[in-house]
């Protein structure tokens, strides 16, 4: 007997196709379900919330199992939860269902970056760009800038983050500027970084602490040592507003960096007693700090 014979009446004749619809979401259904169980001791540390949260994200799976982004959200979910395999098995599953789809790539090349795979992001990031509507090519490419500061290759950052700024949105045209100023430094272009910092302040004055010190690396190189003492000075004055766990772009801990570049300026103009003070203040400060390459 036939699958057709044995369903129930009202699934014979023109409902045919809603039976198998309906027996094809049954099977989907109960494999979630049974792969779930089978795995439910890999998320026994999650947590009651968490676990509520990967529940609503499988069921969105289930209810759309063609539709890339709950396989990107449910990606982004073990991401942060540390179940790296199947992050990367859930950005495979949405790229394969929409292989131009731009922010299952861009959200790799983030997992990426936090994983310290620099190479696979720029590549992520790249395809990222590649796929997205000219609108939002600028957030993708400032990202892969960023990992090519990461990777040190300088040269390729000034290019990528210059084509970012011509599709950069006004208001994040800043964070930009300031990755092509790092890029500067490394090579050597002082003049161009005080000028890409300068535009950060769109006409007005620089904020930034990370930024007041990238500005007084390139014054400090140009012979311009009282401008780098300001700026540092200024930067030390704002970081200290700041929350102590805000997470940097440029500086894994600002402080003691700002104090040695400061402390740099002072022994140039033969003020070793401000200098000295200032080393003994970057030594209180530090705790497993990491300077930015350029500045070392």
């Amino acid at each position: 007997m036939s699958v057709i014979e044995r369903q129930p009446r009202l699934f014979r004749g023109g409902n045919a196709a809603l039976f198998r619809s309906a027996v094809s979401v049954l099977s989907v259904l109960s494999a979630s379900l049974w792969g779930r169980m089978a795995a439910a001791s890999e998320f026994d540390d999650l947590g009651e919330r968490s676990t509520a949260q990967l529940r609503i994200l499988d069921r969105a799976i289930v209810l759309h199992p063609r539709d890339s982004k709950g396989f990107v959200d449910r990606a982004e979910f073990f991401g942060k939860a540390n179940f790296e395999d199947k992050a990367f098995a859930d950005f495979k599953r949405a790229l394969e269902l929409q292989p131009t789809d731009s922010d299952a790539y861009f959200k790799r090349g983030e997992f990426e970056m936090q994983l310290d795979d620099y190479r696979a992001a720029l590549s992520d990031y790249l395809k990222a760009a590649q796929f997205a509507p000219d609108a939002a090519k600028g957030s993708p490419l400032r990202h892969a800038g960023r990992a090519q500061i990461k990777l040190r290759a300088f040269a390729d950052g000034v290019k990528t983050l210059t084509s970012s700024l011509a599709y950069e949105v006004p208001t994040a045209k800043h964070l930009t500027l300031k990755e092509r100023a790092i890029c500067y430094v490394a090579l050597h272009k002082y003049k161009e970084a005080i000028a890409d910092v300068n535009a950060m302040g769109y006409g007005g004055p620089v904020h930034s602490d990370e930024a007041l010190a990238i500005r007084a690396e390139a014054e400090f190189q140009l012979g311009q040592t009282q401008a780098a003492i300001d700026d540092l000075t200024l930067a030390l004055r704002n970081v200290k507003k700041k929350p102590a766990n805000l997470e940097r772009l440029v500086f894994s801990s600002d402080t003691p960096t700002y104090y040695k570049l400061r402390a740099r300026c002072y022994t140039k103009l033969g003020k070793d007693d401000l200098a000295a003070a200032d080393l003994k203040h970057a030594k209180g400060a530090e705790k497993d700090s990491l300077e930015f390459a350029p500045f070392r």
